[in-house]
């Protein structure tokens, strides 16, 4: 059941490959060497595989590269149990990774997701009405009209100061909360759209929560099949391009609207859109819209648990020097 999906070349330059698992809905990245050895597979014996990769690799094999390759396809859960093992792997595999009360109850309560809704359908439905956004003349429309807003709101410099106190009353409170509702909905459409636009399967819009506070999601894993790192950013980035179009309209009905209910609410809106877009999503620490974009543009998948690893290891050579070797090659 699984698929071997031709992937973009790595940071040498190297041609790599995507391991696509259905059933979990999984990617696994290899480069070319794990590769070879995976075309070798067939031949079921070590040395045999070893032999032949030596051939097509035309260099020697350590058999310690075989070792880690067969861990990973374990660890992975990419391999099928043979007949003479039965169950007891699999049965192993799942105690290990059994959690008890205590930390399942902690885990969860710092993180799960709640899947909502699978939106192919809708997408394929309504992307013709909606394709002119995605557009390059529709960018420039909402950046001029976001250069119009921020100069005149700048002029008005007073009463934006009193909007943004209206918003400390309970009406401006409301207005605030469903602006975030408004906001972060069609942040979520948008990298669906993006992804939809590049052929890209959506299986799940839902919400997340993390540390019990819910936060929108869209699953674009499928994105892994894409070659192109320019349409991975744009899937990546849609979120907050959408935010910032509507932060650029927002602020310009802001300063022509007379006072009253919907001028609060454009500039909710406006104010929702410029915080969340400048300050959350585009910060590469967290994991949201900047960490991807930041992991695509410079080419190195799992980012966080990788520099996380790396300063670790840093932090306990300075303080205690124990000489270990580091996680892994920087320059691989």
């Amino acid at each position: 059941d699984l698929e071997l999906v031709d992937s973009w070349p790595s940071r040498s330059g190297k041609p790599s490959w995507v391991i696509y698992d259905p059933l979990r809905n999984s990617y696994f990245r290899i480069g070319y060497t794990y590769f070879v050895f995976l075309s070798h597979w067939s031949l079921s014996a070590v040395g045999k595989i070893k032999e032949a990769a030596e051939q097509h690799l035309k260099r020697r094999i350590d058999l310690d590269e075989i070792s880690e390759f067969v861990s990973f396809l374990f660890e992975s859960q990419l391999t099928s149990t043979s007949v003479g093992e039965g169950y007891r792997p699999l049965f192993e595999r799942a105690e290990r990774s059994r959690k008890g009360l205590f930390s399942t109850a902690l885990h969860g309560y710092l993180f799960f997701k709640i899947p909502l809704w699978r939106p192919e359908h809708f997408l394929s439905l309504t992307w013709p009405v909606v394709r002119f956004f995605f557009n390059g003349p529709a960018a420039c429309f909402f950046a001029f009209c976001g250069v119009l807003g921020l100069y005149f709101t700048s002029r008005q410099w007073t009463a934006f100061q009193d909007t943004f106190t209206s918003l400390l009353s309970l009406q401006g409170f409301l207005f605030y909360s469903f602006s975030l509702i408004f906001v972060k909905v069609l942040h979520e459409l948008g990298h669906a759209f993006m992804a939809h636009r590049h052929g890209v399967k959506v299986s799940i819009i839902g919400v997340a929560f993390l540390v019990l506070m819910p936060i929108m999601y869209t699953d674009t894993s499928d994105a892994w099949r894409l070659k192109s790192k320019a349409k991975r950013l744009q899937i990546d980035a849609a979120g907050i391009m959408v935010e910032l179009a509507l932060a650029c309209v927002a602020t310009l009905l802001w300063v022509f609207l007379p006072d009253g209910g919907v001028r609060t609410a454009e500039f909710s809106v406006a104010a929702v859109s410029w915080t969340l877009s400048l300050l959350v999503n585009l910060n590469p620490f967290m994991k949201f819209d900047g960490y991807y974009i930041l992991s695509d543009a410079l080419g190195l998948q799992n980012l966080q648990s990788r520099s996380f690893a790396l300063a670790r290891w840093r932090l306990r050579e300075v303080l205690i020097g124990l000489g270990k070797p580091t996680p892994e090659r920087l320059d691989a």
